[in-house]
Parts: structure tokens; C-alpha cells; sequence
């Protein structure tokens, strides 16, 4: 059983690293030929137009491993089934069961990979990435997270933002800061809430501390006056917690703080709990390219791989961006909403498999 084990992990990883190498290489393709406009227009070196897009590159594999799992695995099944290797393997008395047990092995290893990206490598390369688009080409404020708050730096000054509900177009725990030229604090404005009307920003309510040698410290309250800001609500919007630049961690932590302030956490957490159950997509494509492959025998192979896997693939993501954006909304649980498209293609997998010839 050792032999058959390692031929194969061999081959499924074999055409599982030629077939991310190829997506990869297609997927960047494509982003050079979106991007090649305004690289030029904007004047990117090209040493920094190189470095975006190899940040770019372990999203990208997170993205697609569940697609390349899904190619490998038709693949396999499909080169082993043309060759009668299957046969052979039944009439030695080993089951397929046990046959295929490599193949789930490394499904689960691509998740466990995926799952460690994610917590490390993942959220460091895509904030350099964003952080590269915005230099270059972007004219909204300079923005810096944590995991408490967003900060700002425009020409107003340095301020932070603790949470913005786009759709209502309103800002809460927001805090600005002024400086001098030599660095030292002017006014410090705090305001519970901003809206934004067609005037602009205002402030419902907050305080406003100003600091001099002479007078000391003076806070004023301040109720429904306008503010200037570089940014309007889209800007901002853009710029506020991104949970892509954010490990598992880190983003708990923000919803922690966040719910302990009063505020909406619903979308942070679907992000949340998509985070747990986006990996274990590559599980699932194992268990639902190996009944496809088997029914279809000696008839496997590129043509019908690639038709499968763009099949599976696209119901894959339809049902996934529907629950999704489902819980977004609040129609169903966050927690449902992130892993309901997993049991669903789980059990079709499981209950595909049942019915394979042992």
C-alpha cells in the first residue's frame, strides 16, 4: 500500500503544481493587461509594478488552490481510470475508498496550507498591495489600520475613524487630530457620529480641546457643525477595515472591540467565519472530483476535466457569493452564511461517493 500511496501523492501533486503554476501565470496575465493603462499613465517603476504583483501572488493561491485541487483530482482519477490502473487496483482487492485516502490526505493539506497562509504570509502581502495602489493611484487619504481603529493623515490633519456604516453614509468614533510644524498638538476633535448630507459632513455631537502655552487646555462642545474632509463617504468607505489584511486574530480581536463599543459587527463576522470555511473548499473538491472522474472512466481527460471543473467551479461561487451576501444582509446567521455552501457541496460529494462502485 506504500507504493500505490506515494504514486499517488506523486502525480495528484505533480498536476496540481503545473496547474497552479499555469492559473497563477493566466491570472496575472490578465491583471497586467487591466493594469498596463495606468501603470504607464501613472508612472510606476517597474521594479514597483513587479513587487505588486508578486504580493499579489498568495491571495491569488488562496483563490484558485480549490480549482487546481479540483483539476488535479479529475485529472488523476481520470489518467489512472484510462490506463486500467483502477482495474488493477480493484483486483488486487484494495477498495477505491481506501485508493483514494492520498487524495483526501492532500486536500486536507492544501486547506492546513491555505489556513496557515491566511494567519501569516496573506494579510502582510495584501496591505503592501493595497498599500502600492494607493501611492500610485489613488488620490484619497493616507490610511493606516489597527486593530482598533483606521488612521488617516489628508491636509486637515491626522485622524482616525472606529467604525463607518456605508450604506447610512455615517462615521462614529471619529477623532481628529492637529499639529503644528513642529509636531505639536494644536486641537484634538472627538465626535460621537458625522453624517454626511449633500452639504458635506457635519458633526451631531462632540468635543473640541484646543491646546496653547498661554491658555492652557479649553474644550468647547460642539453640535451640528460642518466639517471639511478630504475624503467623502466612498473614499472612506474604501478605506475602512479590510478583513483581507487581516489574520483570523487580528480580525476577533476587532470584533471584540467593535462589539464592545455598541457597534455592527454582522459583516465582520460572515468575513470572519469565511476565513474557517474557505479552506476546507479544497477538501471538498477532492470528494466531488472523484465520483465524476470514476463514473466517467476511460473517458476522462483535459477536455473533460476543464469542463467539469469550470461546472463545479462556477456553482461553486454563485451559491457561495448568494449565502454570503445573504448574510451580509442579515437574512440568515453569519456563522450559516460562511459555511452552508461547504455542507451543501459536502454532502452532494459524500453522497456521489456512496454510490461509486467499491
Amino acid at each position: 500500500m506504500k507504493v500505490l500511496d506515494r504514486y499517488m501523492f506523486k502525480e495528484f501533486l505533480k498536476i496540481f503544481t503545473m496547474t497552479v503554476l499555469s492559473f497563477i501565470s493566466l491570472y496575472l496575465l490578465v491583471d497586467i493587461f487591466e493594469l498596463i493603462d495606468d501603470l504607464l499613465e501613472h508612472h510606476v517603476p517597474l521594479s514597483i509594478s513587479i513587487q505588486m504583483f508578486i504580493y499579489k501572488t498568495p491571495y491569488i493561491f488562496y483563490q484558485i488552490s480549490p480549482v487546481a485541487v479540483l483539476m488535479a483530482t479529475l485529472l488523476t482519477m481520470g489518467i489512472l481510470s484510462r490506463h486500467s490502473e483502477i482495474t488493477a487496483v480493484k483486483a488486487g482487492g484494495i477498495s477505491i475508498i481506501r485508493c483514494i485516502v492520498p487524495l483526501l490526505l492532500c486536500g486536507l493539506l492544501i486547506s492546513v496550507i491555505n489556513i496557515i497562509l491566511n494567519e501569516t504570509v496573506t494579510p502582510i502581502t495584501n496591505k503592501r498591495t493595497d498599500s502600492i495602489k494607493r501611492e500610485w493611484f489613488e488620490k484619497s487619504p493616507t490610511k493606516i489600520f489597527n486593530q482598533n481603529s483606521v488612521w488617516f493623515r489628508d491636509t486637515n490633519g491626522i485622524y482616525t475613524v472606529r467604525y463607518m456604516d456605508t450604506k447610512a453614509k455615517v462615521v462614529k468614533g471619529f477623532t481628529m487630530y492637529n499639529l503644528d510644524l513642529s509636531f505639536n498638538l494644536k486641537t484634538k476633535l472627538h465626535a460621537d457620529e458625522l453624517i454626511w448630507t449633500d452639504d458635506g459632513w457635519f458633526i451631531t455631537s462632540g468635543l473640541l480641546w484646543r491646546f496653547s502655552e498661554k491658555e492652557g487646555i479649553k474644550a468647547t462642545k460642539i453640535n451640528n457643525v460642518p466639517l471639511q474632509l478630504l475624503g467623502g463617504p466612498e473614499e472612506i468607505g474604501r478605506a475602512e477595515a479590510n478583513p483581507k489584511e487581516m489574520s483570523f486574530s487580528v480580525l476577533y480581536r476587532y470584533i471584540v472591540n467593535l462589539k464592545k463599543e455598541g457597534y455592527e459587527t454582522r459583516k465582520y463576522l460572515v468575513d470572519l467565519y469565511s476565513k474557517t470555511s474557505f479552506p476546507f473548499v479544497n477538501l471538498i473538491m477532492v470528494l466531488l472530483g472523484i465520483p465524476f472522474s470514476l463514473t466517467s472512466g476511460r473517458r476522462s481527460g483535459l477536455a473533460l476535466g476543464v469542463t467539469v471543473t469550470v461546472l463545479i467551479g462556477f456553482s461553486y461561487w454563485i451559491v457561495f457569493g448568494i449565502n454570503i451576501s445573504l448574510g451580509y444582509s442579515g437574512v440568515i446567521p453569519p456563522l450559516v452564511a460562511s459555511w452552508f455552501t461547504n455542507i451543501i457541496f459536502g454532502a452532494i460529494g459524500l453522497l456521489m461517493l456512496s454510490h461509486v462502485r467499491h
